[in-house]
């Protein structure tokens, strides 16, 4: 089963997860092997080594990618012990159609993309969304535009010398699917996707579990129940200001951050959880659950204790329309919302 080039003899880190698939999908069990480096000096010239693909029927016909790279394979390259390289590798659950000979070319070049992504300092960890500027498949009629990263439920963390090596997959999902998981958290989200697509396997033509309304309202009861596992809300506009002693500060944002900063608030706060809304250059504002209405500020980060009382106002009042809004128990707090450009 080995993909090894054969001038590099053993090589531990790909070993580790030749043992980890062998486990999955037999020792014996065909697959294709497609091959970019042959050693680890060729770096530049693809981020990855080589990507494996299975072509398994159960739990339905799908192909299944998974990377060597991400992880050492020739070395260790990083000063924790206990991980391997970025930690994990990725994989790909595609459904794969009856007449369907050989895996699709975007799909490779879509993990190539990621995981130029990832080793030019971007992040991998499960529950992590990232949008793409275009659909999964350009030119398929698709309403899958992001991926939500989760560990992969056939292959188990497996370990080499170099450390621990788990294996995260990509799972398409659509645009209201990326808000839908900024409100509630991914594991409920995967969960209920299970249901419909066992292993997670990405169908494009898959409609968002928002399209079924007896789901979607399934769906909202849940997000009520249970609120959002997201810590922090990218809110781009996002900025503030003091003009000096006396003066008030103003938390500037447009209409758009606006209303993401509302879902974010109804799902955190009211379960005790705190939020950080994230601006650009550094700004951010902490909305923290508190018995007792306030303010704090420390460098660029602005702290509002926001009680129960004081959240249902501000849910009330705030609306993703310009204008200015204050409220009397957080005396010298300005919000200016700004016409979204």
């Amino acid at each position: 089963m080995s993909g090894l080039p054969p001038d590099e003899g053993l090589v531990p880190g790909w070993d580790a997860i030749d043992r980890a698939l062998e486990k999955a999908h037999g020792r014996d069990a065909p697959s294709r092997f497609l091959r970019f480096q042959d050693s680890p000096w060729q770096r530049e010239l693809a981020p990855l080594s080589a990507i494996r693909v299975y072509s398994p029927s159960e739990p339905r016909p799908h192909w299944h990618f998974v990377t060597y790279g991400l992880t050492d394979l020739f070395r260790k390259s990083h000063a924790d012990p206990e991980v391997s390289g970025a930690g994990h590798e990725l994989t790909f659950r595609l459904a794969r159609p009856p007449k369907e000979e050989a895996p699709p070319r975007w799909a490779l070049n879509l993990l190539l993309f990621i995981a130029d992504h990832v080793l030019r300092g971007g992040s991998l960890f499960p529950g992590l969304r990232l949008g793409l500027a275009e659909p999964l498949s350009e030119g398929d009629d698709t309403e899958l535009c992001a991926l939500l990263l989760a560990p992969d439920p056939g292959l188990d963390t497996t370990r080499s010398p170099f450390g621990e090596v788990g294996f995260l997959q990509m799972v398409g999902i659509t645009r209201d699917e990326v808000e839908l998981l900024s409100d509630w958290n991914p594991r409920s989200f995967l969960e209920l996707l299970d249901e419909h697509e066992p292993f997670w396997v990405t169908r494009l033509s898959r409609k968002s579990v928002l399209s079924d309304p007896a789901l979607a309202a399934q769906v909202r009861e849940r997000v009520k129940r249970e609120g959002s596992s997201s810590r922090t809300a990218l809110l781009p506009s996002l900025r503030w200001s003091n003009a000096g002693y006396g003066e008030p500060i103003t938390v500037t944002l447009d209409q758009r951050d606006l209303q993401l900063l509302r879902r974010s608030l109804e799902g955190r706060l009211p379960f005790g959880r705190d939020l950080t809304a994230r601006g650009q250059h550094g700004h951010e504002v902490l909305f923290q659950a508190a018995e007792l209405p306030g303010t704090s500020r420390v460098g660029q980060r602005l702290t509002l204790f926001v009680t129960r009382a004081l959240l249902h106002e501000m849910l009330a009042t705030l609306r993703p329309e310009p204008g200015a809004y204050h409220w009397s128990v957080l005396d010298g707090i300005v919000v200016r919302v700004l016409n979204t450009p």
